[in-house]
């Protein structure tokens, strides 16, 4: 499901980024790559990484991502809403 894309998206965002230590992240391989490791099409790759963006959770630039409010990022690893 959706849900469960975005649950895979944002641990695989957060073990790149050392669970926000390491900010920006250059993301290590091609957002294709990303998507197919994490079991999705790319254009729903891409419809994630644009809804956190609108939802204030990252930046993007490339393969540069900024993390953004980390307290957030804590509480949606942690499955709170």
């Amino acid at each position: 499901t959706l849900k469960e894309a975005s649950e895979r998206l944002l641990f695989y965002l957060w073990k790149v980024s050392d669970k926000g230590r390491v900010n920006p992240i250059t993301l290590p391989l091609s957002k294709s790559h990303i998507a197919h490791l994490l079991g999705v099409a790319p254009e729903t790759l891409s419809r994630l990484l644009h809804r956190f963006k609108e939802e204030g959770l990252l930046e993007l630039s490339g393969k540069r991502v900024w993390l953004k409010n980390l307290a957030i990022w804590e509480k949606r690893l942690n499955g709170e809403p």
